[in-house]
């Protein structure tokens, strides 16, 4: 029992900056330079090898990394190899081993006399509209990825109107039990019935890495998370960025993302998992997640407005 007072404190106290945070303002931002990119990109030596590697004139390219590894080495390198200008831009930095290697790397280019410039998540940004143009152009499907799946009842009309042209919509997110921030689940769960009924399909991913929860149990993060972002639309466009489809992203974050009109990444890279072998479960309420911490969101569920989420 102790675990789930703890969760709950937790949750609570979660709630509770939200809605202070939504009443503060930050101070205002001191005054920087203008500063602009480099004109002359294909002069440097990273410039040189992007033109060399292009398909085709005009046009860029992209490649794939397959591991969090390959991530990190290729942001290395490309800080290592910057000879005029170096910029990042992230959602948050943790002091964690991976960030403390890639740092280093920033200041041995800064120390080379390369101008660096850092992003970290800032207000007053937008990037909905456009999200919600692109799905509007589908013909035939939509597929969505997103862990933090807030969909409000603008996201519901979306639905809707996508099922009265046809087109076929589908959500992958976290279940309850594999969500890292089970308040967040609110504003999914409370919009579930309605998605339903508006011909969405929805995927939730379980925490089928570890054991299930009791159902008097702690509630730590679990073994096994959805952290991709993701739009496949028609399987011929694809967008892969860090936004989580929620008013917070929205409204609040800064976020980037590339859209690209590929099919053969759209398609090519789409594949559903089903079920283990064997007849399927029907479940009545959330899979793996205690009965505890079921009731604890149903309390707060008056208290966690969709924009806050």
């Amino acid at each position: 029992m102790n675990g789930w007072f703890v969760t709950a404190g937790r949750c609570l106290a979660w709630v509770a900056v939200a809605l202070c945070a939504a009443c503060a303002s930050l101070p205002p931002p001191p005054a920087k330079p203008v500063t602009h990119a480099w004109p002359p990109p294909e002069a440097t030596e990273l410039g040189t090898l992007a033109a060399a590697a292009a398909p085709y004139p005009r046009l860029s390219g992209l490649r794939l990394l397959a591991s969090g590894e390959d991530a990190l080495a290729t942001l290395a390198a490309l800080a290592d190899h910057a000879q005029r200008t170096l910029d990042l831009q992230y959602y948050l930095m943790h002091d964690d081993a991976s960030t403390r290697a890639l740092l280093r790397h920033v200041l041995g280019a800064a120390q080379r006399g390369v101008r660096v410039r850092v992003l970290l998540d800032d207000l007053n940004t937008a990037g909905a509209d456009d999200i919600v143009t692109l799905t509007r152009a589908a013909r035939r499907e939509v597929v969505l990825i997103s862990p933090y799946f807030v969909p409000g009842k603008r996201g519901v009309a979306l639905a809707r109107e996508l099922r009265a042209r046809g087109v076929q919509l589908r959500v992958l997110t976290n279940s309850l039990a594999a969500t890292d921030a089970p308040i967040v689940h609110v504003g999914y769960a409370r919009y579930r019935h309605d998605l339903l009924e508006a011909g969405a399909q929805l995927h939730e991913l379980r925490n089928q890495l570890g054991t299930p929860r009791s159902r008097f149990g702690t509630f730590g993060s679990s073994l096994a998370s959805l952290h991709a972002k993701a739009l496949v639309i028609d399987r011929r466009l694809l967008l892969i960025g860090s936004m989580n489809m929620d008013p917070r992203s929205a409204r609040l974050n800064t976020e980037i993302a590339l859209v690209m009109r590929s099919p053969a990444l759209a398609d090519g890279r789409l594949r559903w998992v089903g079920q283990a072998p064997g007849a399927p479960t029907v479940e009545g309420s959330e899979p793996d997640a205690s009965m505890g911490l079921q009731f604890l969101l149903m309390l707060l569920s008056p208290f966690a407005p969709d924009e806050l989420l």
